[in-house]
């Protein structure tokens, strides 16, 4: 929490939420005050990303003390967290994007304004506990041939950067999104070479500037975030992706091998017979019998993710409680393309180098594959599908043989497919 003092009506203390707060966490506003008089106490909350709907509420002072908890009004007044992750662009040189909505607050004590602070608390679509620790240093599997981003802050002072192997990047943003967190694609946060090393299957290691603030009154430190990129290069349509937004309101990937898919359906019906001179008959009233039947499908997947490490374990069971959880769907835009992601042979033998990922390739090659993949517009290409997650039990199961890796079994409900009704 950050504080602020204040001297008008009275002398007095405000504390309120950190630059970075968490919508679905304890958010509380506390006013001291040098009065014992019962004074109204007011709190407005404006949502400056969501059309500036404000709230307002009041409490009166108690012995000088009143307490506010504006997490509930934060989660009102932003929008809803199953439509924010359709922002995240992926196309080549897109500008990232923010998850977070933002807020203003004003607190006044009497009709007098203590404290009051514009779009300056970045609420994120999270919950963390009390102790925990955010933007620390983390470590992400990359899917180098599927669409994913990296959650990064910008620096106000725009010394924002990357630096991954040695190789700097300075991704650009959206300039009405400057100071918030945002998603970022992986293929514009990190430089062309830091890309075509993932491409080849090697590690990268590096550190990422990020924004954060200390408390009010106090100017903003850019800080480094320790990051640890792992690729993955199986190719595109090798098994099923999922994204889902995570418990510290980022969006969150992976790419899982479908086990087992399950299809039932069932059937509603209906009969009436219908006598002759009813009204309600068919064909002129006529003697007949009427059946109407209903079909419903229902699809379910099981997906498994084996060897992974601890730290991957407990991302992926973030997905059994995350609100918003959504499969990659491939169009027939790709065909128009002329490339294949079904296990055949690419058409163009640069992207071909691409998915390979090959050190025999010249880096001029690996280079045209990067140029190849750039002329394919990821937004107009890619469709995600909402998908429901069935609830369960995960549980680390150690080897002997191998005691940092585990598996992972979840099951996805997908929507119903529509069907003929008679």
């Amino acid at each position: 929490m950050r504080s602020s003092s204040f001297s008008t009506p009275y002398s007095g203390t405000v504390q309120y939420p950190n630059n970075v707060a968490f919508i679905y966490s304890r958010q509380p506003v506390v006013v001291n005050c040098s009065t014992t008089s019962a004074l109204p106490v007011q709190v407005t909350v404006t949502c400056t990303s969501n059309g500036s709907r404000s709230h307002t509420e009041t409490r009166y002072l108690n012995n000088g003390y009143a307490e506010f908890d504006i997490s509930r009004i934060m989660q009102m007044l932003s929008p809803g967290p199953d439509l924010i992750m359709n922002n995240i662009p992926y196309s080549t040189g897109a500008a990232g994007r923010s998850l977070a909505a933002v807020f203003s607050l004003q607190v006044t004590v009497n009709g007098t304004t203590v404290l009051s602070v514009t779009s300056d608390i970045q609420g994120m679509y999270g919950m963390l506990d009390p102790t925990e620790v955010y933007g620390g240093k983390v470590t992400r599997r990359v899917f180098v041939n599927y669409p994913q981003s990296i959650n990064m802050w910008q620096s106000v002072l725009g010394d924002f950067s990357t630096v991954f192997n040695g190789s700097t990047r300075q991704p650009t943003f959206q300039s009405s999104y400057t100071g918030k967190g945002r998603e970022v694609s992986v293929a514009n946060a990190i430089s062309t070479t830091a890309m075509a090393q993932l491409r080849a299957g090697r590690i990268l290691k590096g550190r990422v500037s990020w924004l954060y603030h200390l408390q009010e009154g106090v100017q903003s430190q850019v800080s480094s975030r320790e990051m640890t990129l792992i690729p993955d290069t199986r190719e595109r349509g090798k098994g099923v992706y999922l994204r889902w937004l995570s418990r510290t309101g980022e969006a969150a990937y992976w790419l899982f091998d479908r086990a087992e898919l399950e299809t039932a359906a069932s059937v509603a019906e209906t009969f009436r017979r219908h006598y002759e001179g009813d009204p309600a008959a068919p064909y002129g009233s006529v003697i007949r019998n009427a059946d109407k039947r209903g079909y419903e499908e229902q699809r379910r997947m099981t997906l498994k993710a084996g060897r992974i490490s601890e730290e991957e374990f407990d991302m992926l069971a973030e997905i059994l409680s995350s609100p918003v959880v959504e499969m990659l769907m491939e169009t027939q835009e790709y065909q128009s393309l002329g490339l294949v992601f079904d296990g055949g042979t690419a058409a163009s033998a640069s992207y071909e180098a691409e998915v390979t990922g090959s050190d025999a390739v010249g880096a001029s090659t690996v280079d045209g594959g990067e140029a190849a993949l750039a002329a394919i517009d990821y937004e107009s290409t890619i469709r995600w599908v909402r998908v429901n997650v069935d609830g369960g039990t995960q549980a680390r199961s150690v080897r002997r043989a191998e005691p940092r890796l585990h598996e992972f079994e979840l099951s996805i409900t997908l929507m119903p497919r529509n069907t003929i009704k008679l």
